[in-house]
C-alpha cells in the first residue's frame, strides 16, 4: 500500500474553512472583514489544512511546494492591510460627525478602530449631526462597506441644500438600515462593519471613514449564524477524517516496508540462489537410478564403512556355509588342515558368505600357532590324521576352512 498525502486537497478545504471562519468572526462581531483579517486567516488556515492532510512533505514536495506558494501569495496580499487594520477610523478636516447609542456615548469616526467599534443594537435609534466648514448647496454623497479592502457601496445620493444649512443631522433606525442592506446585498446587518462614506461638492469634500458593530441576539441569532455554525463544523470534519486516513496510509506503508525483504541483491552483500544439499538429497532420492547426478550417488565404500564389525568367534556360527556341519553333527573324516598352507582367516560380511580363495602368502605367525594347540589338546591316530583332520572344540573358534570336509 502506497502512502496518500493530498496537499492539494488540503488546501482547498482550508481555503473554504478559512472563509468560513472569517465570516463567523464578522457576523459575531469579533473582527472586521479587513483585508489583514481576510487574507492572513485564509493563508493559515490553508496552510494548517494542508500540512494536515500532507504529513510527509518528502513524498509530494512539489504539489506541496505549489500550496505553499498560493498560500504566501494570500498571506502577502493580507499583510498590505496591516496599515487599514491599525490604523483606525478617520474624518477629513473641516468635516465632523458624531453618533450615540444604547450600548455607546457620543462618538467620532476618528475615535473608532477595528477592536474598539462603535456599537449599537439592532432596536435601537442612532441620532447623528454631521458639519461642514464651508457652506455645500449641491453635490454627491454615498455610504458603504469595506470588505478585504474592497469597497461595496450600499447608498448613493445627491446634496440638495439651497437654504445654505451649515449643520445637518438626523436619526437612523438601526433595524431599518439591516432591511435595505438585506435588500441590496443579502446580508444581515450584524457584526462589525468597516464603513465608509462622503460628500462631494463644489465647496469641498468630506470623507468618512469607521468602524461600527451591530451586536447579535446570540452566537445563533439569526439563519446566517445558524449556516455559518454547520457549514465550519462539516469542514472541520471532512478535513480530520481525511487527515486521519492520510495518517493511517501512512504508517501503513512504513510498516510494510519494515517487514518485507529486499528483493535482489543489494550493495555490499550476496544473495544464495542454491538449493540447500538436503533439498537435493531429497531429490535424488526420489529420482530414478540411471537419472540420479554422479554427485550424491551412493559410494560402495560407504555402504562398507557402515556395516558394523564381525565379532570374533560369532560370525561363523551366525552365517555358516552350505552344507558345513553345526554344533550339533560330528563332522566326518577331513583333511588335517597343513599349518603353511592354511590362509589369514577373513571377516565374512554379514550379509552373504564369501569364500575366499587360498593365497599365496604366508600365514602369520598366530595361524602357525593354532595348528599345533589342537594337536596337543586332542591327539589322533594315524589312520584318522591322513583321512579327516581333528573335530574342534565347541567352544574353539572356526576358521575358514574347517569343517568343510575339504583339504585346502
Amino acid at each position: 500500500m502506497k502512502p496518500q498525502p493530498k496537499p492539494v486537497t488540503g488546501a482547498i478545504f482550508g481555503f473554504l474553512l478559512g472563509i468560513v471562519m472569517v465570516a463567523l468572526l464578522w457576523q459575531l462581531g469579533i473582527l472586521p472583514p479587513d483585508r489583514l483579517v481576510v487574507f492572513g486567516i485564509v493563508a493559515i488556515v490553508m496552510m494548517v489544512s494542508t500540512f494536515a492532510l500532507t504529513q510527509r512533505v518528502s513524498l509530494v514536495r512539489k504539489r506541496f511546494v505549489v500550496v505553499v506558494v498560493f498560500a504566501a501569495l494570500f498571506g502577502g496580499v493580507g499583510l498590505t492591510g496591516i496599515p487599514e487594520f491599525v490604523g483606525g477610523g478617520s474624518i477629513s478636516d473641516g468635516c465632523t460627525i458624531e453618533a450615540s447609542s444604547s450600548l455607546s456615548d457620543t462618538t467620532s469616526p476618528a475615535d473608532t478602530s477595528a477592536t474598539a467599534p462603535f456599537k449599537a443594537a439592532l432596536s435601537d435609534d442612532v441620532p447623528w449631526t454631521m458639519t461642514t466648514s464651508a457652506v455645500v448647496t449641491t453635490g454627491t454623497n454615498a455610504a458603504g462597506l469595506k470588505v478585504a479592502g474592497f469597497e461595496i457601496p450600499t447608498y448613493q445620493g445627491t446634496v440638495d441644500n439651497a437654504a445654505g444649512v451649515e449643520e445637518i443631522s438626523g436619526t437612523a433606525n438601526v433595524q431599518a438600515v439591516q432591511d435595505q442592506l438585506k435588500d441590496d446585498s443579502g446580508l444581515s446587518l450584524t457584526g462589525v462593519y468597516h464603513v465608509y462614506g462622503y460628500v462631494h461638492a463644489a465647496e469641498g469634500d468630506c470623507d468618512v471613514d469607521g468602524y461600527v458593530l451591530v451586536a447579535p441576539a446570540s452566537a445563533f441569532g439569526n439563519s446566517i449564524l445558524v449556516g455559518l455554525w454547520v457549514l465550519a463544523a462539516i469542514l472541520f470534519i471532512v478535513i480530520v477524517t481525511l487527515a486521519i486516513g492520510v495518517r493511517r496510509s501512512i504508517r501503513t506503508s512504513e510498516r510494510l516496508a519494515a517487514t518485507t525483504p529486499p528483493t535482489g541483491v543489494s550493495s555490499g552483500s550476496e544473495t544464495s540462489t542454491s538449493a540447500p544439499i538436503v533439498a537435493a538429497t531429497a531429490t535424488n532420492a526420489e529420482t530414478p537410478a540411471d537419472q540420479q547426478s554422479p554427485e550424491y550417488a551412493p559410494q560402495a565404500d560407504d555402504t562398507q564403512a557402515a556395516l558394523p564389525a564381525p565379532t570374533p568367534g560369532t560370525t561363523d556360527e551366525a552365517v555358516a556355509e552350505p552344507g558345513a556341519p553345526t554344533e550339533r553333527e560330528e563332522p566326518t573324516a577331513a583333511p588335517q588342515v597343513d599349518a603353511a598352507s592354511a590362509p589369514e582367516p577373513e571377516p565374512a560380511a554379514v550379509s552373504e558368505p564369501v569364500t575366499e580363495p587360498a593365497s599365496d602368502e604366508a600365514p602369520s605367525s598366530e595361524a602357525q600357532e593354532e595348528p599345533e594347540a589342537d594337536s596337543a589338546a586332542e591327539p589322533v591316530t594315524p589312520t584318522e590324521a591322513s583321512d579327516t583332520p581333528d573335530a574342534p572344540a565347541e567352544d574353539e573358534p572356526r576358521r575358514d576352512g574347517d569343517d568343510t570336509g575339504h583339504q585346502i
